[in-house]
Formats: C-alpha cells, structure tokens, sequence
C-alpha cells in the first residue's frame, strides 16, 4: 500500500508540474508570436505610410542617418525597436500597385530578391481571391490598403519572423523536457519522505490491528466456550443464542481485519497454481443455493466449463463468496442473483443482483473499508469490509472490479482477469 501512495504522489505531482510547464510554455510562445506578429503589421504600416517605399522623396532613399532616426520613432515591441537602426536595411518587401478593379499596374521589387515579379504576379492573385486585408501567404506577411486611385499591396518577408518563433518554440520545448525530467527525478527522490508520516501511520495502525486482533481472539474463545457450556446446562434460549451470534460476528470482524492486514503486506507473494476456475466458481455458488432459497432469492447461473486460470485458488473462493454473499443479502425480495463466467479477450467474472435502491448507491465508496450501503447497519450484520478484501484479492492478481448500476434496478459486479 505505501508503494501504491509512493507512485499515486509521484504521479500527482508529474501531473501538475506537467500542466503548469504547459501552461508556462504556452504563454511564452503566444506571447512571443503575437509579439512577432505585431512587430511585422507595424513594418507594413510604416511602408503604407510612406507610400510604399522606405523614402520621402522620388530621388531615391532617406540617407542613412535620418531613415534609421525615422525608423526607431515608431514603437515596436511595446517600446523602440530594439535600438535596431538597421531594420530599415534588412526589411525585405515588395509594394505592387493596384487600380479600382484590383488589376496590377506597377510591381516595385527592388527591395527583395527571393521572388520574381511573376511569382509577386502568382502571389498578388491568390491574395485578392482569399479576400481579406491582411494575412499570410507562405513565409510572407501581406497588408491591402485602399488609395485615392486604386489599392496599394505590400508583401513583407516574414521567413526570419517564422524562424524565430520556430526557435524559441523548439527552444521551450527542449528546456521545459529537460526541467520536467530533472524535477521529476527530484520529485521521485524524495517521494519517500514526504509520505513518510502517512506511512509511519499506516504502520501504526496494521500493528494495532494486529495486537487488538490477538487480544481479542481469547476473550472471544473464552465467550463462546461459556456459551456452549450454558447451552449444555440450561438448554437454548434467545439470550444464549444471541452471545453466540454477537460473538461470532466478533470473530468474523477480527479475521477480517487480520486478512486485509496480510493483504496489505507488500513483501507478502502469491504462489500462483493452476486452476480450474469454473469449478471454483460453481462450487461456491451452488453452496449458496440454499441460502437463497431460505431468503427466497431466485439464483441463476451461466458458468462456461474449463477455464483454467493461475492464482491462489482459496483467495478466489473467497472473493466469490464476498461477492455471492453481498449479492444475498442486498437482492430484494423475491428478486434474481445471476452469476455469470465466460472466456473473451480476458476471464470475465460476473454477479448481479436486483436492487432497487440501486440509484441511491455511492457506487465509488462500494470498495471502502468499513463503507455500509445500510448507513444505520440494522438491515444486516456485516461490517463493511468484504468488498474491501474483494477489491485487494483482485488488486493482488493484476486483476480489475467494478461495480455498476443496471437501469436503475440492478446492482452488477464485474471481475476482469
């Protein structure tokens, strides 16, 4: 059981480390690629503002000195472009003139020298066709703007932008893997210290089972013997018979809790024998034919022959028993026990019963220590603690239970092998 809450911490923990990593990467790169994103749409702004070319006048550019100074005036980034006076060097666009109809006039490509003017050609018509002002195409950033004589396009280089984010993305994930593995690895190094208390606890508590339980096997020898004496000299009676009842549940209470003791005993082994399990199985339900004849029970059965599994036959007797006898006790009056084993993919136990109160079942609790479907416990006389040894026969196994509800009239255990 330590060794289950030891992984299930560890587990945990992977967990919400991995989802705030996640969420820590996620943020950084759409931070940065809205980021890259903005930086590219004011560039294309600067040039529509400029009328399509880094210049003001028609005899040529901005000397160096005053278009870096007219550059590093707009904002980017929040703030100025990075101190970056030779953005306006490096900026690699295209600016192609539109008339009213959106028909090509002029192609200005000297400032990019990846396409040709047929692929600014190629590019401008499937611009116009997705119809929208602005947006990508490739590795290229477009902006549609609207002049007083017709349309300005402007198509910017955007491959560095895309590299970049490419790079910061490959970058994250690398980093975020490397200090997810080496947390983890701490994490799982001091796993056993931060559970320590609870199994310092736990430990406790099997020894106080365990010295309660010897302590109480020889009063409750002692009770029974006086009983049965009584009974000899005085004849039964409803007070005797009553000792002996309470008594005997105390017996069964006490063996219980020594069973799941052992269960819990991690360096405890199974010794694992072939078996023929549907013997098992038919066996310890036809003893329980009677039972459900005296509590008017109707008990049907659908066990295929010959299945042969390995286990420890006695355990799996026992948790057919758990299963049968919950199965009795909680069927309703005159209502139907079915017990079903059958061969698919895997070994597929099963025992249903009608309930009617099914619905008002925690069906997730079913497999708690001391959990009662009869919160008052008057309906019968157990504790609480067989589904319990059920779910740790099965656990031992590498086996699976569950519990379901059938239409709102049903209660079903499932055992898969």
């Amino acid at each position: 059981m330590i060794k289950k809450l030891r992984k299930k911490f560890i587990m945990v923990t992977a967990m919400a480390l991995l989802g705030v990593i996640a969420i820590l990467m996620t943020s950084i790169n759409v931070i940065y690629i809205f980021k890259s994103e903005k930086n590219l749409n004011h560039i294309l702004n600067i040039i529509i503002e400029n009328g399509g070319r880094l210049s003001i006048t028609d005899k040529g550019f901005i000397p160096k000195k005053e278009l870096s100074d007219t550059m590093t005036n707009h904002n980017f980034w929040g703030g100025k472009y990075s101190g970056n006076r030779e953005i306006a060097f490096t900026t690699r666009f295209c600016v192609i003139d539109l008339d009213v109809n959106k028909q090509i006039i002029n192609i200005y490509s000297d400032k990019i020298s990846a396409i040709s003017d047929d692929e600014i050609k190629e590019y401008t018509e499937k611009i116009l066709k997705k119809n929208k002002l602005s947006g990508w195409i490739n590795e290229y950033k477009y902006k549609l703007s609207e002049s007083n004589d017709g349309y300005m396009l402007v198509i910017l280089d955007g491959s560095m932008a895309k590299q970049s984010n490419w790079s910061i993305f490959t970058t994250s994930i690398l980093v975020s893997t490397i200090s997810y593995l080496i947390v983890l690895f701490i994490i799982a190094l001091f796993s056993k210290r931060a559970i320590k208390p609870i199994a310092e606890s736990y430990e406790k508590q099997k020894q106080f089972i365990t010295d309660a339980s010897h302590e109480l096997k020889t009063p409750l020898t002692i009770i029974s013997a006086n009983s049965e004496i009584l009974e000899i000299t005085y004849g039964n009676d409803e007070w005797i018979e009553g000792i002996e009842k309470q008594a005997e549940r105390m017996r069964d209470l006490v063996n219980n809790l020594v069973v799941l003791t052992k269960m819990d005993e991690e360096k405890q082994t199974i010794i694992y024998k072939e078996f023929n399990f549907s013997d098992a199985v038919y066996d310890t339900t036809m003893a329980f034919e009677g039972l459900c004849k005296k509590n008017k029970k109707k008990l049907h059965i659908d066990i295929d022959s010959d299945i042969s599994m390995k286990g420890d036959e006695s355990e799996f007797r026992k948790l057919i028993s758990i299963l049968l006898d919950n199965a009795v006790k909680y069927c309703d009056e005159n209502g139907n026990i079915y017990v079903r084993l059958k061969k698919e993919k895997h070994i597929v136990m099963s025992v249903r019963n009608s309930y009617k109160d099914v619905s008002n079942i925690e069906l997730n609790r079913l497999f708690d220590r001391f959990y009662r479907v009869d919160k008052a416990r008057t309906r019968n006389g157990s504790y609480g603690l067989g589904l319990a040894i059920a779910q740790a026969i099965i656990d031992r196994h590498k086996g699976k239970i569950k519990v379901m509800n059938i239409d709102d009239k049903m209660i079903e255990f499932e055992v898969k092998l």
